[in-house]
């Protein structure tokens, strides 16, 4: 109901906010991330052009005209209020026209048709019709006779709605609200009264025109829920309901017929105020709770008690203004919308953690909040409605109303008069269920009604049920507040984990924000960093020399961006589970920021002495690694060189985020650190993976099929594995600015990105050094969907790796090429959050690697981030230092000049084999360049260095006479007899031994005849 009347309030306010929004949002912080100022598109008419149309029956409708309710016409909510200032009745009875005029259902009239009930809408009756005047009333008791006398004045063909003004002689006044319950429920009463309050001003203020905050109609809901009857989504949950029927008889001391409302007595219940407030403000924070969970908890262990019914079935009510069609407002249109539905709680004998859990995981499960038992039961087809109308019947009703002390504000101009508004129905009316428990908190307090019928029920037996009641929600209340605390699967539904993993983790839960799995390329970071053992590994770095930062303010700035962003505080688990790792979100992470202050020691050294130790702390920071189960995972050290010269080195594990996040990350730190604030967080990490569980992978593993068809092997540019080499190693290269601008121009005119470029001469450095015509190389691709909101904002790990085979034909023009291999590109984007180990299965290579280098082109200037969010910050260089599982890890950019950098593995490469091949793409991009129109096939990394060598090489003239093959053998046995001349296996021959097999093969081939 809260959350309903806090969405109209935001869409009076012309801010759009959906009541399942509160639910996820459960800060205002939060709620306003997700806030909207865009309108929504309405395709209902306006409600006061519904006029002869008919209305079709939502299902509470349906129910109420297929059941026994005595007199229907005397069915009614009403409230009694006592003005806080003096109303005047005309304006009163001009407001009560305008309320109907606005909203349509307080125009509807019922009428049985042959057996039918139907309902359509008319004219508003006259004002005469729907306000009466009374005065001269002595006291409470003529006040509710006359309450009495307009609660049984309604008619089912209206009008529906009666205002009665009274004037008493003490000189006060009431004003009485009496209304058909087919057209009116909780939360249509919070919008009637504010309706009312806001016409009864602007008329008295003399507006000629009343303007209440519109929503779609009554009517329009009501088709919808028809059409949605018949629905394959809405059949699905037949199952479930079928399930929900009462399985055990609740006990009573007679059964003498039905009970009507004369024969009907309740039992009360009153919790005192410290009791009630331990309910409402501590106990929910246990197990995240909502009240009516701890509520319907105590009521499965006070029945269990009672009737020694270990499973009981109750109806609930909802109401029923769920977020099941998109762009629908009902928020403030009035209406009888409620929803009941039958709900199973758990045994009631169960511990107190398990008996909590359970509740609430059962209704949390509740599809749509019950709103398609109702639909399916009285919009179905023929066979979902005869299916469920065999179920029996709960015989228990529970509804909490919540805070009732709420709903009055202190500038409200009503308050609740203390009167008895009447009898709302017919004495001939039947009670319904047998128990109906409501509860509500007023005064602080929370009171609940037992209501019951004397001919089924002796009094002192719904008193024991009552006592137990009250002992049962006590118990639960200790133990919530005793320090116990879990967490249950609906509270971390993206992880999928079960009640028994969460236990199992062993978390202390109070610190724990979220839990929800890894994206693809997490999981294959976590996987080499768990498997591959090395502390380094994917351990990142970003140094810069900075000056006009303030120490303190940089702490407080880091700290604050990283409360700010979950993935931030984020640990990763995966032993004991029996799926995927997860990642796990604290509430808090402190990041280590330490100080050092070198200003004494840097005064004596030169240049060279300061970069070595400085590289040497950057060494030691990455060396010390990451404990990937427990965040931070990030620490930050500033040395300060001078009074205002500081070397920042952040340390952080690349499996929290790219390089774009990055830079995002340190933008925000200098933000803050300038302005000391950082606007609202519109979107976080975990609304990209809650996307990526949505990828229907049907699509994605068709393309990557075709796409890995072409590739015959692996395409591997390592030739060794040095198992006594370790360690990483870079070798960074800018090129100058004249060869920079002849790419950028080539690549301008043939219409493709300098990425397709750098790809181009990646793929024909593979062929060379792999001799394959199909190759196979690593790129890297941002994963930041378009259609997630808010996805370039987002910190967190969206780049995945993808493999791209290219197998250009070498007559293909070098233009033609680029532009194909450019739109390969803009194809595998689409499919981009594809983890690489399913396309390694689907190219028939499973948990085989496709390549053994990528390449990666980074477009997000660390040195900008530094200082583009603070003008006070200056930044003189900077240093990063990345790592990867890949034996080659190419990193190239564009910034004023083309960079880039070579990571590699040393147990795979040396430096100087890294030289060769840098200087060789060098050369293949600037062959590339030349001419657009030149076949691929003519492309070559020419090197005037190896050009000589060839030279040198293949220069075979000889001025001495030739000699025979023969000849220079024995020449050669002769002058090196025991040297090596064969090798085959493990088996070597010198060229002494060599010689003599083949004369020993010669003279058996001469003794066989065998001849030159």
């Amino acid at each position: 109901m809260i959350s309903l009347q806090l969405v109209g309030r935001a869409r009076q306010a012309g801010l759009l906010i959906e009541p399942r929004d509160v639910f996820r949002h459960q800060t205002l912080q939060e709620l306003a991330r997700v806030a909207r100022n865009e309108p929504k598109e309405s395709d209902a008419p306006p409600q006061g052009d519904l006029e002869g149309s008919d209305h079709p029956l939502l299902p509470i409708q349906a129910r109420f005209f297929s059941e026994d309710a005595g007199e229907r016409h005397h069915w009614n909510q009403a409230v009694l209020l006592i003005p806080k200032s003096r109303l005047d009745w005309a304006v009163v009875e001009v407001t009560a026209a305008a309320i109907v005029a606005h909203h349509a259902a307080l125009r509807l009239s019922f009428e049985e048709i042959e057996g039918v009930w139907r309902a359509s809408y008319g004219a508003a009756s006259e004002v005469s019709e729907l306000f009466w005047h009374r005065s001269g009333i002595r006291d409470a008791a003529d006040v509710t006779a006359v309450a009495s006398a307009a609660q049984a004045s309604l008619s089912l063909t209206g009008p529906l709605l009666r205002l009665v003004g009274m004037d008493l002689t003490d000189g006060s006044q009431r004003l009485l609200l009496v209304v058909h319950h087919l057209v009116v429920d909780g939360v249509s009463w919070r919008v009637l009264l504010e309706d009312f309050a806001a016409a009864y001003e602007q008329i008295q203020q003399g507006k000629s025109r009343v303007m209440l905050a519109p929503s779609h109609s009554y009517a329009s809901w009501g088709a919808r829920l028809q059409a949605f009857g018949q629905t394959e989504q809405l059949a699905a949950e037949l199952p479930y309901w079928l399930e929900r029927g009462a399985q055990a008889e609740l006990p009573c001391d007679d059964d003498a017929g039905i009970d009507r409302v004369v024969d009907g007595e309740e039992v009360s219940l009153a919790f005192d105020a410290e009791l009630t407030a331990r309910l409402l403000k501590e106990a929910p924070s246990a197990y995240r709770t909502q009240v009516n969970d701890l509520l319907l908890a105590g009521l499965a262990r006070a029945i269990a008690r009672w009737s020694g019914i270990e499973q009981i079935v109750v109806e609930l009510e909802g109401h029923g203004r769920e977020d099941i069609f998109a762009g629908v407002d009902i928020s403030r249109t009035v209406g009888w919308f409620t929803t009941a539905f039958p709900v199973r709680l758990p045994g009631g004998s169960a511990d107190d953690a398990t008996l909590i859990k359970s509740t609430k995981e059962e209704l949390r499960a509740i599809p749509a909040r019950g709103l398609g038992y109702g639909v399916l039961r009285y919009h179905g087809t023929e066979a979902q409605r005869d299916a469920l109308a065999q179920l029996s019947e709960p015989r228990i009703v529970f509804n909490y109303l919540g805070q009732f002390d709420s709903s009055f504000s202190e500038s409200a101009p009503f308050r609740l008069a203390p009167e008895s508004a009447g009898p709302a129905r017919s004495n001939s009316a039947p009670l319904g269920r047998w128990l109906s428990i409501n509860g509500q908190v007023k005064d602080g307090e929370l009171r609940l009604s037992f209501s019951f019928g004397r001919k089924r029920y002796q009094r002192k037996t719904i008193e024991l049920l009552a006592a137990s009641y009250e002992t049962a929600v006590r118990e639960l209340v200790d133990h919530c507040t005793s320090g116990a605390c879990g967490l249950t699967p609906s509270d971390v539904a993206l992880s999928g984990l079960g009640q028994g993993e969460l236990d199992h983790l062993a978390l202390e839960w109070r610190e724990i924000e979220d839990i929800y799995p890894l994206s693809p390329m997490q999981q294959g970071m976590l996987f080499h960093t768990m498997h591959d053992g090395e502390r380094e590994l994917y351990v990142n770095q970003v140094a810069a020399e900075v000056r006009g930062v303030n120490a303190e303010g940089l702490r407080r700035a880091w700290q604050a961006v990283s409360d700010r962003h979950a993935v931030l505080r984020t640990g990763f688990v995966w032993r004991g589970l029996s799926g995927s790792p997860q990642q796990i979100v604290y509430r808090r992470a402190e990041v280590p920021f330490v100080e050092d202050d070198w200003r004494a020691r840097v005064a004596d050294w030169d240049e060279a002495q300061l970069e070595a130790a400085l590289a040497d702390v950057s060494r030691q920071e990455q060396a010390a690694g990451f404990d990937l189960s427990r965040p931070p995972l990030q620490r930050v050290r500033l040395i300060r060189l001078g009074d205002d010269r500081h070397w920042l080195i952040w340390t952080h594990h690349h499996i929290l985020f790219d390089g774009w996040s990055s830079a995002r990350l340190i933008s925000e730190v200098m933000q803050h650190h300038g302005a000391g604030r950082l606007p609202a967080l519109q979107h976080r990490y975990r609304d990209y993976i809650a996307w990526l569980q949505n990828r229907a992978g049907e699509v994605s593993a068709a393309f990557w099929r075709d796409a890995m068809a072409r590739l015959d092997q692996p395409s591997f540019l390592s030739e060794r594995a040095d198992a006594g080499s370790c360690g990483h190693g870079a070798l960074t290269r800018e090129l100058d600015a004249g060869l920079t601008e002849k790419l950028q121009q080539f690549a301008a005119r043939e219409r493709v990105t300098m990425n397709t470029l750098a790809q181009a001469a990646w793929a024909q450095l593979l062929r060379r050094h792999t001799g394959q015509s199909a190759v196979c190389f690593g790129v890297t691709v941002s994963g930041r969907p378009a259609e997630l909101a808010g996805a370039d904002e987002m910190i967190g790990l969206f780049i995945n790796t993808l493999p791209v085979v290219d197998d250009v034909a070498p007559q293909q023009k070098v233009g033609a090429w680029l532009r194909e291999l450019q739109d390969h590109n803009l194809a595998l984007r689409d499919f981009g959050w594809t983890p690489l180990y399913e396309i390694q299965r689907l190219a028939g290579r499973p948990g085989q690697p496709l390549f053994d280098s990528i390449l990666v082109f980074e477009n997000y200037p660390i040195d900008h981030a530094l200082t583009e969010k603070n003008q006070q910050v200056r930044v003189d260089k900077t240093r990063l230092v990345e790592t990867s599982n890949y034996p080659l890890f190419a990193s190239v950019g564009l910034d004023k000049r083309f960079r880039l950098t070579f990571n590699y593995q040393r147990r795979h490469f040396d430096e100087a084999q890294i030289a060769r091949l840098q200087h060789a793409f060098v050369r293949l991009m600037e062959a590339l360049s030349v001419d657009a129109d030149r076949p691929v096939g003519m492309i070559a990394d020419r090197d005037p260095a190896d050009d000589v060598l060839l030279a040198r090489a293949n220069n075979t003239r000889c001025d001495e006479p030739r000699r025979g093959l023969i000849e220079q053998f024995e020449s050669q046995v002769r002058s090196c007899c025991d040297g090596i001349a064969l090798v085959f296996g493990d088996e070597a021959l010198s060229y002494g031994e060599l010689n003599a097999r083949a004369n020993r093969l010669a003279w058996r081939l001469r003794d066989r005849g065998v001849g030159t």
